[in-house]
């Protein structure tokens, strides 16, 4: 199920879904636009986003995962994938404690990155 049509047909769980979807969306945009410069400074806190969004994807799926090693240029879209997985993962379970650490983990990265 995708995250997208579950917003799209509304429910109690919509707003924070909508709220995290909306925070992923701006924070790919945001890593997307950053110049090689920009990255020097974000680096880290990119990289501690997708490590936590591969923690929560792990702990939906009741498994243990690793984040991936990947270049710079590809995290922007690692960030995409594997939050997208996370939000149709908690779309589908309802999960509100899940979707809790989401929303944190997103406002933080955004937080991190300006």
């Amino acid at each position: 199920m995708s995250y997208r049509r579950f917003v799209a047909e509304g429910d109690s769980f919509h707003p924070d879904l909508v709220a995290a979807t909306a925070d992923l969306e701006k924070l790919v945009r945001r890593l997307r636009s950053l110049s090689p410069r920009a990255w020097v400074d974000r680096r880290a806190a990119v990289r501690e986003a997708l490590r936590d969004l591969v923690v929560l994807n792990g702990r939906l799926e009741g498994r243990r995962l690793d984040a991936p090693v990947v270049a710079d240029h590809v995290l922007p879209d690692a960030v995409a994938v594997i939050g997208g997985d996370v939000l149709d993962a908690l779309a589908e379970a309802q999960d509100r404690t899940g979707l809790a650490l989401a929303v944190g983990l997103l406002e933080d990265a955004l937080a991190k990155t300006r």
